[in-house]
């Protein structure tokens, strides 16, 4: 289904409900929020429960900061052009239907532990997504992940990252990097390397159930004894670990023979 948009003017005031407040009426479910660039007063949350069909933060819409606990969004969210976008948002409900995707300079939390049940989350260029759950797919291409959950228990989601950095977060599913910073996660699911990711574990918080590199990672360090990965395996011939990579933590690494058998952590 198509969705008409509407923009945000506060051409009467700053009441949700006011129809002359918006350029195509009040929002519901057949209607996309747009959130222009223009110095407006910023809507107050609605008196009562409403749907909309979708959201859209135009590229330099400064700060807008929204806690609408009575807003849901049932389709797209985007926040910004890729490009460059200042935009501060904080959407409270979401459903499975929603996808949102986090441009330059914008930045998307969750105001409280509210799940996001198979909410697909896309983070590009230097957008920042902090303190959010979601059961859905994430993609980063650039920008910083911190901290949240990705993935519950009975409805895995899954990552794959490209670029950027995902720091300090619980995830549940599996993870698929190619590259960027991957940095004191704990994974319950199998971690694979595809591309010059760097793994690191600053916080001494990295737990990985299974590590399977088909790449050999551009850093592997700053390891200590919070390090738990039981389970490492080398998926290819050419692909070297080397002995540094676990000095920190009291371990040095030796090949089995056999492509995808266990690494030995001795």
């Amino acid at each position: 289904m198509s969705l008409t948009d509407t923009v945000w003017t506060a051409g009467v005031n700053s009441s949700f409900e006011e129809p002359g407040n918006w350029s195509n009426g009040v929002p519901d479910a057949t209607k996309r929020i747009v959130l222009s660039d223009a110095p407006v007063d910023w809507p107050d949350a609605p008196a009562a429960p409403v749907t909309v069909g979708g959201l859209y933060a135009e590229e330099g819409c400064a700060l807008v900061i929204m806690s609408w606990g009575d807003v849901t969004v049932v389709g797209p969210v985007v926040l910004g052009d890729p490009g460059g976008a200042l935009c501060s948002i904080a959407v409270l409900d979401l459903t499975p239907q929603s996808t949102v995707e986090v441009n330059s300079g914008a930045y998307f939390s969750i105001s409280g532990a509210r799940k996001l049940s198979g909410v697909n989350i896309d983070l590009r260029d230097a957008g920042q997504v902090e303190n959010v759950w979601t059961t859905g797919r994430v993609r980063l291409y650039g920008g910083w992940w911190y901290p949240g959950q990705i993935g519950d228990v009975g409805e895995p989601g899954s990552v794959e990252m490209y670029a950027g950095e995902i720091d300090n977060t619980w995830i549940i599913g599996d993870v698929d990097l190619w590259g960027g910073n991957f940095d004191g996660c704990e994974v319950i699911g199998t971690t694979r390397v595809h591309g010059p990711v760097r793994l690191l574990d600053l916080q001494n918080t990295l737990s990985l159930d299974s590590l399977e590199l088909y790449a050999t990672p551009d850093t592997v360090g700053d390891f200590g004894f919070g390090t738990l990965i039981p389970d490492v395996r080398l998926m290819r011939p050419e692909i070297v670990l080397p002995y540094c990579t676990f000095e920190n933590a009291g371990m040095s690494v030796s090949r089995r023979p056999n492509v995808g058998a266990p690494v030995v952590l001795r």
